[in-house]
């Protein structure tokens, strides 16, 4: 049951808050799940406990706590823990204990720490999902260590609120039976190339929610080297492209991803053609050349009408009018008989794109663009480039190499 008596602001005396929780603990038996959150109390005396032996599910998150509470250790129940937005700053070996140690969802986001003991969740051998944030005061904090042990984890939520990056926390090889990974946060702006590259699991469901990214590039995908199923669900951000996800031009493929389930829906979309990411891909590493030149570099001609500087050619974006030509072979390899949950899937993707909204196209729905632009060809999103301009592309970075 959800706690009724919440604190108000004016309610500051630690006593009291004390009281009333000790209260709300004591006059009902709980034996399902309690909502504490949200309070301002300072602590959670073992009393609490009294009447509290059956609970699964205790949420703490948003109080004035600046420890883990002995409860946490002495409810043997207790399998899904929220700590959230609490002053804690300390986690050691010994903070997960007892009864925490059979806990199978922990929630320690947005928590000040500035110590975090190596080990601290490697007795929780029950745990299968994680929700953190990158702690900031902590030093050379790693998340591939810090769950190092925890060999059952199937689910790995990680908010950002005060970092915009995540390449060196997110270095290193995750659980082998790590399956889910979500990113959220304001301030997530950017996601590392080696973000997947940790990732055991064949199979893998990829979310991103409620962040500040504008685009999701193929490179994050082109790391996921041991994934061969893909699901990416993106709703809910402020993407303006997304790198296909798929490197395999069906399912099955050895050392390949392909692309199971899409879901684009609330973004603001650039519904264009991509010039061919394999074409900047292989062009990248020429421009890297060109740097170690004092000489300046002239702007490479494209077309009669457009140009591409060294700058403009680095920040080609990975467009999102793959999603045409991805369709046409779901449909031909996964979508199975009238009837089946894979035709079900299938007509669930098609609501999604036709809920996505293209912004530089008149907030057209995703769907319609796509059937009425040119289109853009497999090239520009799993296995190779177009063929036209990305050759024009490389053609013309050697020629202006043989120039120097």
């Amino acid at each position: 049951m959800a706690a009724s008596n919440r604190l108000r602001p004016g309610d500051t005396a630690s006593q009291d808050a004390t009281a009333k929780m000790t209260h709300v603990a004591r006059g009902h038996r709980v034996s399902g799940s309690l909502d504490l959150s949200h309070n301002y109390f300072p602590d959670m005396p073992l009393e609490m406990t009294v009447n509290m032996t059956s609970l699964r599910r205790l949420d703490l998150s948003y109080n004035e706590l600046s420890t883990v509470p002995m409860v946490a250790q002495s409810l043997p129940q207790l399998r899904e823990l929220s700590l959230a937005g609490n002053p804690i700053t300390s986690l050691t070996n010994t903070t997960m204990i007892g009864g925490a140690q059979r806990l199978k969802e922990l929630d320690i986001r947005q928590l000040p720490l500035n110590f975090f003991e190596t080990g601290a969740f490697s007795k929780m051998t029950s745990l299968r999902t994680l929700h953190l944030s990158p702690f900031k005061g902590v030093r050379h904090f790693n998340i591939p260590q810090v769950i190092l042990s925890n060999s059952g984890l199937r689910q790995l939520h990680v908010e950002c609120h005060e970092h915009p990056g995540l390449q060196d926390e997110m270095n290193g090889v995750l659980p082998g039976k790590v399956r889910n990974i979500t990113m959220s946060g304001e301030q997530l702006r950017t996601l590392p190339h080696n973000l997947l590259q940790g990732v055991r699991s064949p199979s893998l469901h990829f979310v991103v929610r409620n962040s500040s990214l504008d685009v999701v590039p193929r490179s994050v995908f082109q790391e996921a080297g041991w994934v061969r199923n893909l699901t990416v669900d993106v709703r809910h951000n402020r993407l303006r492209t997304l790198g296909n996800p798929s490197t395999a031009d069906f399912p099955g493929l050895p050392r390949a991803t392909f692309l199971t389930d899409l879901q684009v829906a609330d973004n603001h979309w650039s519904c264009d053609c991509d010039i061919g990411q394999q074409a900047c891909t292989m062009a990248s590493s020429l421009l890297q050349l060109f740097r170690t030149y004092s000489s300046p570099m002239a702007s490479l001609v494209v077309t009669d009408s457009s140009q591409l500087t060294v700058d403009d050619f680095e920040k080609l974006p990975d467009q999102i009018m793959w999603v045409e030509v991805w369709q046409r072979k779901k449909r031909q390899y996964l979508c199975g008989e009238e009837n089946s949950e894979e035709r079900t899937t299938c007509r669930r993707i098609d609501d999604d794109l036709r809920l996505a909204r293209c912004a530089n196209k008149n907030n057209a729905s995703l769907i319609e663009v796509l059937k009425a632009d040119v289109e853009c060809g497999w090239g520009s999103s799993a296995g190779g480039p177009g063929v036209t301009t990305p050759l024009v592309v490389i053609a013309g970075i050697i020629a202006m190499f043989a120039n120097i």
